[in-house]
C-alpha cells in the first residue's frame, strides 16, 4: 500500500470546513472530542438481511428471472470489501459542503459491498463525512485506518507499546475519534518492523484485541480488520499473502484479516483449510492497479475475484479508482460502470428496508443542480453527503478491451445508467433505455424484457402508494413501473403501474395492471392520509421542466415489497423520483 505521501495538518478546530487525517502521534495524544471538529453524519442505515447472487442479477433479465430470485442469507455468503485508495486520499472529498469540480472520483455501487475502508499513508485516517454519509445511506459500515509504516512507524510503534497506559490511552483515543465522527472502525495496517526483544509483538496482539473490544463496547456493529504484514513470531515486517501460523494470532484477536496481494490460487487454498469455521472473514487482497498481482488487475481484476469466491472467501478490492486514476474523468462513468459490470457476478447484492423510501438517484455530483425540474444552479458541483440511494443493480454497458486497453468503436451503451444532462432533483437521473445489441440481451419473445432497479425489503402495514417523474427522451417511449410484493402468507403478487390505459408494452397475463390515481383522488388522499414527502413541495405542470409526476395507490397491506423495476417501450425515459411509503390515516 505504498503511494505517494502528502503532508496534511490535523482537523482540530471546531469551525474548520475540511477534513483531514492526524499524522503526528503527538496530536492523536492531544486529540479530544471538546477542541475536534463535529459535522452531522448519518447513522448506518439497515439493509437486508438476505442478499441476490450478482450472477442472476442482470438488469435486465427475462420473466422466469423476474419471478423466481432466488434469495440467500447474507450471514450465509462471503463478504465484498472496498479499500478507498485515490491519489492519496483527501481531495475535493476532504470539504465538508463539497466543491465546485465535477470530475471528482465518486463510488455509487454500493448494493455489492458490505464495508468501505478510507485508506491514506497518515498514521489515522478519519472519513470524510460525505464518504461517511454515502456509505451509511446505503447500509454499508465505513473504516478509517490505524498504518504505520518503515522506520518512522518503527518509532510510533515503540511509543504506542511502551506499557499498558499508553496502549490503553491509544486504543481509547481510537474509539473515541471513531465514536465521535460516526464511523464503524478500523483497518490496522502495521508495515514496519516491532521489536520483538522487549515483547512488543505480544503487545501489539493485545492492542488489537483491545481495540477490537472497546470498539465493540462503543458500537456493536463495529468491525477491526487486520492487515496482513507484520508477523506474530517474530515482529518482522513479512507480508504472508495467506493466512498462516506467522499472522494467525492477529486473526484470532480482530475480525478478519485483509490479505496482501501476491497471492497464488495455492495460498488462497491454504487460506480456506486454515480459517477453519471463519472462512468470511479471511478478505482476500484484491489490487485493481494489478502490482504484483494475479492476472494484472484492471479490467482482468474479476479474474482474481472469481478465484477468491471459488474458495468461498471474501475479498477486499484496494484501489478501484483505478479507472478514474488511469482513464481519466472524462472517461470514468462509462468505464466505471463496465468495469463494476466484470465484478457483478462474484458479488452477493443488498438493499434498503427503511419506509418511507426516496430517491433521485443522484450521484452526489453534477454539472448542474436542479429542483424540482428546474436548474437551480449552472456551476458543475460534488458532493457524496448529496448522493441519493443508488441501483441495485449494475450497468450492463458493454466494452471490449484488450491488455487493459481499450478499443474504440466497439462500445454498447447500458439499459439503465446515471443521466447527467437532466435531473429532476440533484444533479442526474436514470436513463432506462431498451437493451441495445450485444448488451447481453435475454432471448427474444413477444413480450417486453423486464429491468431490475431495486432489490430491497419494505414491509407495508398499510396500503402503500408509489410516486414517480419522469421524463420522455423520444416521443413514442412508455415507461411502465414494475412491483413485485410478498404476502405474510408467502405468496409473491407483481403489478404493473402503466401510464395510461391503453399501452404498447407486452407483459404476462397474471400481472396485475395499477393506474395512477386521477386528479379527484389525489384530492381525496391528500385530505385523508399523511402523503407529506410522497408529493414535492412547490410542485407544479408550469414549473416542472416537462417532467411528470404520477402518484399509484398499491391497495395491498401487510405485505413485503421485494422488488422494483420497470418495462420500456422503444426509446428512452429518464426516471427522476421515485418516493414509496405507506399510506396512514391524519391524525
Amino acid at each position: 500500500m505504498n503511494l505517494s505521501f502528502v503532508e496534511y495538518r490535523t482537523c482540530v478546530l471546531p469551525h474548520d470546513d475540511q477534513c483531514f487525517p492526524i499524522s503526528k502521534l503527538e496530536d492523536v495524544w492531544t486529540w479530544s472530542d471538546e477542541n475536534a471538529c463535529k459535522w452531522d453524519t448519518k447513522p448506518l442505515q439497515p439493509s437486508t438481511n438476505y442478499c441476490y447472487k450478482g450472477s442472476g442479477s442482470s438488469c435486465h433479465l427475462d420473466w422466469k428471472d423476474w419471478k423466481l430470485s432466488p434469495r440467500i442469507g447474507r450471514e450465509t455468503v462471503p463478504k465484498t470489501l472496498v479499500c478507498h485508495d485515490m491519489k492519496g486520499g483527501y481531495l475535493g472529498d476532504r470539504f465538508i459542503n463539497g466543491t465546485q469540480v465535477y470530475d471528482e472520483y465518486r463510488f455509487f455501487h454500493w448494493a455489492g459491498i458490505d464495508i468501505f475502508v478510507y485508506f491514506s499513508h497518515h498514521l489515522v485516517t478519519i472519513p470524510p463525512p460525505m464518504w461517511i454519509n454515502a456509505a451509511h445511506l446505503h447500509g454499508v459500515k465505513i473504516l478509517g485506518t490505524f498504518i504505520t509504516e518503515w522506520k518512522s512507524g518503527e518509532k510510533i510503534c515503540q511509543e504506542i507499546l511502551k506499557n499498558p497506559e499508553s496502549i490503553k490511552k491509544f486504543i481509547m483515543k481510537l474509539v473515541g475519534i471513531a465514536d465521535h465522527y460516526g464511523f464503524d472502525g478500523w483497518l490496522v495496517n502495521i508495515e514496519n518492523k516491532v521489536c520483538d526483544e522487549v515483547g512488543q509483538v505480544k503487545d501489539l496482539v493485545s492492542l488489537v484485541d483491545q481495540l477490537r473490544n472497546e470498539m465493540h463496547n462503543s458500537n456493536p456493529d463495529s468491525l477491526v480488520i487486520w492487515y496482513d504484514s507484520v508477523t506474530g513470531i517474530d515482529g518482522k515486517l513479512d507480508w504472508q499473502n495467506e493466512l498462516n501460523s506467522c499472522n494467525r494470532i492477529f486473526f484470532d484477536h480482530c475480525d478478519g484479516i485483509f490479505l496482501n496481494y501476491a497471492w497464488e490460487e495455492k495460498n488462497i487454498e491454504k487460506s480456506k483449510t486454515n480459517a477453519l469455521d471463519r472462512l468470511h472473514d479471511v478478505y482476500v487482497g484484491i489490487d485493481v492497479f494489478g502490482r504484483k498481482f494475479y492476472e494484472g488487475g484492471g479490467f482482468n481484476t474479476y479474474k482474481a475475484l472469481e478465484v477468491a469466491r471459488k474458495y468461498n472467501l471474501s475479498v477486499a478490492i484496494f484501489a478501484p479508482g483505478w479507472v478514474h486514476e488511469i482513464h481519466g474523468p472524462e472517461n470514468f462513468s462509462n468505464l466505471e460502470y463496465f468495469f463494476w459490470k466484470t465484478l457483478q457476478p462474484y458479488l452477493y447484492l443488498h438493499g434498503p428496508t427503511k419506509l418511507p423510501f426516496q430517491t433521485s438517484f443522484c450521484h452526489g455530483a453534477g454539472l448542474m443542480k436542479y429542483h424540482l425540474g428546474q436548474v437551480v444552479s449552472n456551476s458543475p458541483w460534488f458532493n457524496l453527503s448529496l448522493q441519493q440511494y443508488q441501483p441495485s443493480t449494475g450497468s450492463c454497458r458493454y466494452i471490449s478491451f484488450e491488455d487493459n486497453k481499450i478499443k474504440t468503436g466497439q462500445e454498447v451503451p447500458g439499459c439503465i445508467e446515471n443521466y447527467v444532462d437532466d435531473a429532476f432533483n440533484g444533479g442526474g437521473s436514470l436513463i432506462l433505455q431498451m437493451p441495445r445489441s450485444g448488451s447481453n440481451i435475454p432471448p427474444g419473445s413477444d413480450i417486453s424484457s423486464p429491468q431490475r432497479i431495486l432489490l430491497c425489503s419494505l414491509f407495508c402495514s398499510e396500503q402503500f402508494i408509489l410516486s414517480i417523474a419522469t421524463k420522455k427522451l423520444d416521443e413514442d417511449a412508455e415507461l411502465g413501473i414494475l412491483v413485485k410484493v410478498k404476502t405474510v402468507k408467502g405468496k409473491h403478487h407483481s403489478f404493473l403501474l402503466q401510464e395510461k390505459n391503453e399501452t404498447v408494452l407486452k407483459f404476462p397475463e397474471d400481472l396485475q395492471v395499477i393506474l395512477p390515481v386521477d386528479d379527484t383522488q389525489e384530492k381525496r388522499l391528500k385530505e385523508q392520509f399523511d402523503m407529506l414527502g410522497a408529493i414535492p413541495s412547490g410542485l407544479s405542470i408550469d414549473r416542472s421542466g416537462n417532467w411528470e409526476m404520477r402518484y399509484y395507490l398499491i391497495p395491498q397491506h401487510q405485505v413485503t415489497i421485494l422488488e422494483i423495476g420497470a418495462l420500456i417501450h422503444v426509446g428512452s425515459v429518464l426516471l427522476g423520483f421515485l418516493d414509496i411509503r405507506e399510506l396512514k390515516p391524519r391524525e
